[in-house]
């Protein structure tokens, strides 16, 4: 399991760490969590809410990140 220096009741959360907006951390992170050591109470829950936040901004970007893109760059001029 995890190092014990971190409260039971808080190994749940560790997770939450791979929120942002990278396919490559998620990937990482529900390697990482997929191990039975690495599994607290909670963990499964967590992941799961980071994989639709991590899901959702990379649909975000994809969706509108030249339109942004194209308004910044307009003004600055």
């Amino acid at each position: 399991m995890f190092p014990q220096r971190l409260p039971e009741m808080y190994q749940g959360f560790l997770p939450l760490f791979a929120g942002g907006c990278s396919a490559e951390r998620l990937e990482s992170a529900q390697a990482f969590f997929s191990r039975p050591e690495h599994q607290a109470a909670g963990t499964e829950r967590a992941l799961g809410r980071v994989a639709a936040q991590v899901n959702e901004c990379l649909t975000l970007r994809a969706r509108e990140g030249q339109s942004v893109r194209t308004f910044l760059e307009t003004a600055e001029s």
